[in-house]
Order: structure tokens, then sequence, then C-alpha cells
């Protein structure tokens, strides 16, 4: 995942899908000094072929995202200044993603995601948002 800082963190994917239909859930989380994140982003979309291309998919959706932000110290005289802070948004999801099947029941997949979202209710979507971008390379079995 990548976030605007040009910083790539690795995370866990699960993917689940029903024809053009999917749902992906993505984790990460990083930890520096008493300061640890996680990032939770659900993606639901629908793919769609891009004509011309016999490999590459296109897909739009929706990205719930789930940001926290625990700020816990080590020495009994700062726990007092401990923090837990939770955020969380939705976002509009665009991607194009590559997906090889043979003709067993394995699948791989290389795909880009962005997930675009609002700086908050009030603030619009040209004017201020965050962004997610979510580079996988996955491997499964259609069922």
């Amino acid at each position: 995942m990548e976030e605007g800082d040009d910083r790539f963190r690795g995370g866990l994917n699960l993917h689940l899908g029903f024809n053009s239909y999917s749902a992906r859930y993505y984790y990460f989380m990083r930890s520096f000094g008493p300061v640890k994140e996680s990032t939770h982003v659900l993606a639901l979309s629908r793919s769609f072929p891009i004509p011309g291309m016999k490999f590459l998919w296109g897909r739009l959706g929706f990205a719930p995202l789930l940001e926290t932000t625990k700020l816990s110290y080590s020495k009994q005289e700062d726990q007092a200044f401990d923090t837990k802070e939770a955020q969380t948004n939705l976002g509009f999801l665009l991607g194009v993603f590559m997906q090889v099947t043979n003709s067993g029941p394995l699948s791989f997949q290389i795909a880009w995601e962005s997930a675009l979202y609002p700086a908050g209710l009030t603030g619009g979507i040209l004017l201020a948002t965050g962004r997610k971008q979510l580079f996988t390379l996955s491997a499964g079995m259609q069922l």
C-alpha cells in the first residue's frame, strides 16, 4: 500500500469473488516507537473486461476504510499521554488487473487499485482527498 508519501508497506489480502463481483479485505500495520498504526480496507467492486485486451480487466466500486492509531508509552510516568484514535471513511475505488487462469482451478492475478477518500463530510473531493494505492500479486483457487 502507498498513501501519497511514496513509501510502500506490505500487508495481508483476502479476496472472495463471485462472477464479476468481488470483495477484498486489506490489512496493513506499522509500528515506530510508541506509535502503532493499522489500516483496514474493504474493497467492494465489480469487474469488467477492457475492450481489445485479452487478460486486462477494470474494476469500479467502493472502499470503506478504518484507520487506527495507538500511542502507548512504556514508562509509567508517560502512560497518562497514551491515546487511541479511530477514523472511518468511504471512498471510490478504481483499478485494473490482469488475471491468468489455466484449464485447472488455479488462478494468478496482479492488480493495481486506487481508493480516493474525501477529507471529511464537509470536504470537497476535488479540494482535499486522501488516497490508498494498493498493489497486489495473488494466487488462488477457483471453486
